[in-house]
This record gives C-alpha cells, structure tokens and sequence, in this order.
C-alpha cells in the first residue's frame, strides 16, 4: 500500500514539474498518458485532444501493445464514452464496456484489442475549456476502484494546465515569427525601393549632369537647345518617377483598386496626348493579399515603360490595358495596335527593365508580336502565398482561441 501511494505521488510530482518545464504539446501528452497508465496499474492508455473546428476527438497519444492501430481514428462530440465524457463534462469509471451503450466498438475492430473496462476523464481548463480526455483501458489486476478513478481526476487538472501552457506557447511563436517575417520582408522592400530609386531617379540625375556640361561646351546654338530640350524630358521623367513614389507612400492607398487607378491615369497622361486612344479594365477579385509598396511601384513601372515604348517605337492608334487580380494572382496585360517589334531591332533597354522587374517579383514577361504588340506579365501575389507554411510540426490542428 505504501509503495503504491509513493508510485502515486511521484506521478503527480512529475506532471506539476512538467508544467513548468516543458513547452511541447507531445512530450507532455506522452508523459500524462504513460503516468496514468503507471497511477491506476492499467493495461493501456490514450490521450485524445477535441479539434474545435472539426468537434472532433483524436488520438494525440495510444500506448500499448495495440496503440499504433488507432492513431488515425475520430470521434464525433458526444460518440463512444470520450465522447460522452467531452459532452458532458464529467469523468466515467466503466468496468463492463460491453454492457455500456455509450462504449464505441470501432477502436477495438480497427486494433483488435478487447477494451474491458475504461476510465476515462475530461482535461478541463482552470477557465472551463474541454480540450479533451485521458483514459486508462483495462486494469492488470482487478477492476478499477472509485480511487483510481480519483487519482485519474488529479492528473487530469495538471495536465490541462501544462497543455493549455503549451498551445499558448505554440500560438505566441507563431505570431512572433510572422511579425519578425514581415518586418524582415519590409525591410527588403525598403532596400529594393532604395536601390531603385538609386538607380532610376540617379540615374536620371547623372544623365542631366552629363548633358549640362555637354550643352554648355556646345559649339552651336542648335547643339545647346538640344541639350536642353532631352535635360527638360528628363527632368520631367524624374519628376513624374518622385511624384509616382510620393503618390504611393500611403500604406492606405495601396489598394489593387488604386493600382488599377494608376493605369488608367497613364493612359489618359502619357498616350492621350498623342492622340492614342486608350481602354482599361479591371477584374479584381475579393479578399486578395494587399500590394506592398515595392510590388506596387513595380508594377507600375512595369506598365509605364510598356506604355513610354508605344508613344516611342510603335505608331499605334488604340492601346488595350488589362489588370487581373484573382487566386493570388496579377495578371497585366498591355497590347497595342501599332507596327510590332522588328526582329532586327536590338531589343532596348525598355524591354530589359519590364522583364527584369517581373521576374524579381517571382513572376514572367512574355512579348508577342502579331498585328501590334501584346506584352504580358503574370505575378504571384506577395503575401502568405510566397513563404513556407508555419503550420506546428506537432499537432494535426490549431486550437482555437
């Protein structure tokens, strides 16, 4: 009797010690179930967790001879006796399954394992949330006592508490590790924007520098005016390129509305007075990820320098803007009715930079001439789409909140 009592209380002192050690849903499930198998002397042993968006019972842990067998096993709330047990809120000492209507035959077919009697208690939260049971099935010698059963109850609450611990824990890293992943993806976009900016804005800055001292060494009036007229077109890039970055700096405005917006604000500024017609439409799909401000500005570029190339190289009359945005998606497409890309045309530095920018989205660019020109682009959408799952490598669900 004293050794038993001993064996009893060091079960109980291993689970108050596990509350404050342990931060991993497995090993303390695996040491509740091995503890109450050791406290009340039985055959084999589970714990069953309820999926609360499923309001069903798996089994977390099984021990003994036939515990692989069952893993994969469910119970609705409220089948077989753990379900009753969840349902109700109470714990149920069975010593004859057999003449138990609750008792559920399916484990027993799956496993082969006869199940003579049962203990089975709720794991009830210090707030009054079920999270599921622990059961003892058969006893070695016997039949389970009132004390056992009470013994299982004991357990039963420090375990819950150890759980309930470790799935807060769970939930916190996971919410940690999402903020530390969209800081670190903002700040990408940060040194991207930056090094775009580097390149675009200073490039055009150097150009203007360059065409200054060439204008003002000029030997003709001809040659200064010349000058002057590609530093003005210039000038007038690098402003509408701070004027677009300004535009957008907002968190709030970037919207896919927005950026369907944006195109169709290109094409009434940069093809309408050259008398291009132009047409926009939009099929914007609900509940997409939000554009960043460097996917934003990408895009943007992307259709402005298509839009910059029709005014320059294709003699076109009607230009057709199509923006895209379903299934995590972008979808942009940009065809004109002019005179097409020559194949012995060297390719520019235009076309370079859209292919460039879309594949450092993750993306493709593809060109077709046939009848005028057709450029299109399809991007993934940044957000959850792009990075490796987070899910917990320890437990089939999340509970809820």
């Amino acid at each position: 009797m004293q050794k038993t009592i001993e064996k009893q209380l060091a079960a109980l002192v291993e689970m108050a010690t596990l509350i404050g050690s342990s931060m991993d849903p497995l090993e303390i499930t695996e040491r509740a179930t091995a503890s109450a198998m050791e406290l009340v002397n039985a055959e084999a042993g589970s714990l069953m967790l309820l999926d609360e968006k499923r309001w069903e019972l798996f089994f977390q842990v099984a021990l003994g001879e036939k515990g692989a067998l069952i893993k994969d096993i469910r119970l609705k709330k409220g089948e077989g006796i753990a379900g009753w047990v969840v349902e109700n809120r109470v714990p149920v000492l069975v010593n004859d399954v057999q003449r138990d209507p609750r008792f559920n035959r399916t484990v027993d077919r799956i496993s082969r394992f006869q199940t003579l009697a049962m203990l089975c208690v709720p794991l009830i939260t210090p707030k009054g949330r079920v999270l599921g049971v622990l059961q003892a099935i058969n006893k070695h010698r016997g039949k389970f006592s009132e004390e056992d059963l009470a013994m299982l109850r004991t357990l039963a609450a420090p375990v819950a508490v150890a759980l309930e611990n470790a799935f807060l824990y769970e939930q916190n890293s996971r919410q940690m590790q999402a903020i530390i992943s969209q800081e670190r993806q903002h700040r990408q976009e940060k040194e991207k924007l930056i090094r775009d900016l580097h390149d675009g804005i200073g490039g055009l800055a150097a150009n203007v520098s360059i065409l200054a001292e060439v204008g003002r060494r000029a030997d003709s009036r001809a040659d200064m005016d010349s000058c002057l007229a590609t530093i003005a077109d210039l000038s007038r890039e690098a402003v509408a390129e701070i004027r677009a970055f300004m535009n957008t700096v907002e968190e709030g405005t970037l919207t896919w509305q927005a950026l369907a917006g944006e195109l169709r604000h290109f094409g009434s500024t940069l093809l309408a007075p050259h008398g291009i017609n132009c047409h926009c439409s939009a099929d914007i799909a609900g509940r997409q990820p939000s554009p960043g401000l460097f996917f934003y500005q990408s895009v943007c570029r992307i259709a402005r320098e298509a839009l910059t190339n029709v005014v320059k190289h294709a003699a076109a009359g009607n230009v057709a803007i199509g923006l895209s945005v379903r299934r995590r998606r972008l979808s942009l497409t940009i065809a004109d009715d002019g005179r097409g890309v020559s194949g012995a045309e060297p390719p520019g530095r235009g076309l370079a930079n859209m292919r460039k920018r879309a594949e450092e989205l993750g993306g493709s660019y593809t060109i077709i001439v046939a009848g005028g020109t057709t450029i299109s682009i399809d991007i993934p959408l940044p957000g959850k789409s792009a990075t490796p799952s987070t899910t917990s490598r320890r437990l089939p669900w999340r509970p809820v909140q």
